[in-house]
């Protein structure tokens, strides 16, 4: 029985149930059908009194006019490494102890640490900027930037390799020597980012380490500037790596100089726009912040290819759910998906009535056997229906209907959202648009051939839905309590069906 028919039997005085609405509909449907009813006519609902697989947008329709939320499975964020594993695995166990995939409390989170640490602990980001350290005879800092600038014109690894991002520091070194630092980056750095070539990117391979340092040795010495020595060659990984870099080399006040071509192009009204190509420009500062403004624009359009040692996984719930029987329905959907895997996961909003309860869960994308798992978008949408299907066999009514399937405003990322906060009206019109679109809960069109698809498909079944609920609301042989029941879906169902028409003809709220 849904909470619409239970909340009217509960008013009816004495002891005999009235039949549940989907009774009523059902016995309507044989009743028309002639005598005891086939099973044609039955198998169109399912035991939990909602309509069957067979017709999704009427599922759909109904489970959204009962009252019932779209289940949420998402990725919050992936990681790498033991340190990002602690982050996650205290920020998951502040409100309650989480547990692991055996069911074990976590008590202990450093011990958890070293657990997760022995998965993926030796694991390193990929190598995008080279950094050379020399000894030289005593140097004359504008020397070397020309030499440096001559040799960037011609190419670091090769000739015609010249649009490449480099820097450089010069202080004092041992026994009145010159230090110079150089950095380099030979991850491939995009046109804009639309971007995704990657042939422009150096292997950290010993020999290209080896080449790139004789080049930079003949042009020094061709300056007249002698290298006496040169300590290991070191890497570090995507746009921090940069910036780390970066103020490693201004330690002792030593200036900076930054070379490259990559640049924010400012457009009126718009945010600016990260391109390279054109003239080099050059930064040479000592200040902290300004280097971290800088290296932030360079890494803009670095091509990083940084590991995935785990993700961080949400799964959520209407507010009004049933605590104890979600968690179970989670653990259920967790011990069955991710066998194999190591995970742990906490609940939120456990004892908040007022706020939807949750799962944070960290999973090891790497199982025992050393499979890896790389999810995507349509594994996104199976997990979606398989923990729908977990809550529903707890006797949850969670709707497992796809995002395609709804005329829903679009999804805001954070970052269009901080967007929008920081610039107001001035931020992109797309921008400006989703994230208004988000807050007044307006429906957009479908842009996917697919999504245009269901949303047809879900606007004809919920109209003939609306269509049989009329019939039986003014039916006059039909029993009282279906007339009214019927026409009380019938208003919440007119109102799913106004929405998936707006949404499929111009993608704005009519009024």
């Amino acid at each position: 029985m849904n909470d619409l028919s239970r909340s009217r039997s509960a008013s009816k005085p004495g002891s005999r149930r009235l039949p549940s609405y989907f009774d009523l509909i059902e016995d309507e449907l044989r009743r028309r059908g002639g005598g005891g009813g086939g099973s044609a006519k039955r198998s169109t609902f399912t035991n939990s009194g909602l309509p069957s697989a067979k017709h999704p947008g009427a599922a759909s329709a109904f489970s959204r006019a009962a009252g019932n939320n779209a289940v949420v499975v998402k990725v919050l964020s992936y990681g790498a490494g033991a340190s990002s594993a602690r982050n996650v695995l205290a920020y998951q166990s502040k409100e309650e102890k989480a547990r692991d995939q055996d069911g074990r409390e976590v008590t202990d989170l450093s011990a958890a640490v070293r657990s997760w640490e022995r998965e993926f602990g030796n694991r390193k980001g990929s190598q995008d900027i080279l950094r050379l350290t020399y000894e030289l005879e005593k140097a004359n800092r504008e020397h070397l930037g020309r030499a440096l600038a001559s040799l960037a014109e011609d190419g670091f690894r090769q000739p015609g390799d010249g649009d490449r991002t480099y820097a450089f520091s010069v202080s004092e070194g041992v026994k009145g020597q010159t230090r110079l630092q150089f950095a380099l980056v030979i991850a491939h750095e995009k046109k804009d980012r639309s971007d995704r070539s990657s042939a422009n990117r150096i292997p950290a391979e010993i020999d290209d380490v080896r080449a790139i340092d004789e080049r930079l040795d003949k042009v020094l010495r061709g300056a007249g500037i002698t290298p006496v020595s040169r300590y290991p060659a070191e890497f570090s990984s995507g746009p921090k790596g940069l910036t780390a870099t970066l103020h490693a080399m201004q330690r002792a006040g030593a200036e900076v100089t930054l070379s490259t071509k990559t640049h924010l192009r400012d457009r009126p009204g718009k945010s600016g726009r990260y391109e390279r190509g054109g003239e080099r420009r050059e930064v040479t500062t000592k200040d902290h912040k300004e280097l971290t403004a800088e290296g932030k624009v360079v890494g803009a359009l670095m091509q990083t290819r940084q590991p995935r040692d785990f993700m961080h996984l949400l799964l959520s719930g209407p507010a009004n759910v049933d605590r104890d029987r979600f968690i179970l329905a989670g653990r259920d959907f967790l011990r069955e998906q991710f066998e194999g895997h190591r995970y742990s996961y906490a609940v939120h909003n456990r004892n908040d009535l007022e706020q939807h309860p949750h799962l944070h869960v960290i999973v090891a994308l790497r199982n025992a056997s050393g499979k890896m798992l790389n999810p995507n978008i349509r594994d996104f949408a199976e997990w979606r229906v398989r923990f729908a299907d977990k809550a529903r066999e707890r006797g949850i009514p969670i709707d497992r209907q796809k995002r395609l399937e709804r005329a829903g405003p679009p999804p805001v990322k954070r970052w269009e959202w901080e967007m929008f906060r920081r610039m107001g009206a001035t931020a992109p019109s797309n921008v400006v648009e989703k994230v208004m679109s988000k807050l007044r809960d307006t429906p957009t069109a479908p842009k996917r051939e697919e999504a245009r698809t269901r949303f047809d498909q879900s606007r004809r079944s919920v109209g003939h839905v609306i269509r049989m609920l009329d019939g039986i609301a003014k039916d006059r042989g039909a029993p009282s309590t279906a007339r009214e029941l019927s026409q009380d879906l019938s208003i919440g169902l007119r109102r799913e069906y106004g929405r998936l028409k707006t949404a499929v003809r111009e993608g704005r709220d009519p009024t």
